[in-house]
């Protein structure tokens, strides 16, 4: 089962230049996306069913695109390079 973390639990994994304000933009069944900042905005996409390998897939993939030119959004890595964060 997975449990939702506050924003800010999630937010002190990463290095972000502004950690507010946070602002919900999107809600599905499968993510919450989140704007985060004012001055430098982020996007955090908060995945409720996404498994581990198709987060890696996904970076992977965005990766591959990005190294060939494609402009494409870029995957922020976690303070300890990780590309997710898993709450269980």
């Amino acid at each position: 089962m997975t449990v939702m973390l506050p924003i800010d639990a999630i937010l002190q994994h990463y290095a972000l230049s502004e950690y507010t304000p946070v602002r919900l933009i999107r809600e599905s069944a499968d993510n919450a996306v989140y704007v985060v900042g004012e001055q430098e905005k982020e996007i955090l996409r908060i995945g409720k069913r996404l498994a581990t390998h198709d987060v890696a897939f996904e970076y992977e993939a965005l990766t591959h695109l990005a190294k060939r030119g494609i402009p494409v959004a870029r995957i922020l890595k976690t303070k300890t390079g990780a590309t997710e964060i898993t709450v269980e």
